[in-house]
């Protein structure tokens, strides 16, 4: 089992929900030392690991292969 920090729209447990078909216990997260941007020509944002700044998101827990698999291709 894998644990997975999200950001952006995964984020909303009723996306992740859509996206792997389960739901899963979360906990609001900061990862520290990365920071968020909007990418040019890019529907999603990305993070770079700045060594400052913080993002906010979710950590959902105990994810099988199948929902990483799912997430992957999302």
């Amino acid at each position: 089992m894998n644990n997975l920090f999200t950001y952006g729209s995964l984020v909303v447990p009723d996306v992740m929900k859509v996206v792997t078909q389960k739901s899963f216990e979360y906990a609001s997260a900061q990862l520290h030392g990365y920071s968020r941007y909007t990418f040019k020509d890019h529907a999603y944002p990305g993070i770079i690991h700045t060594g400052k700044g913080i993002t906010g998101g979710v950590v959902y827990f105990d994810l099988d292969d199948e929902s990483i698999a799912r997430l992957d291709y999302f």
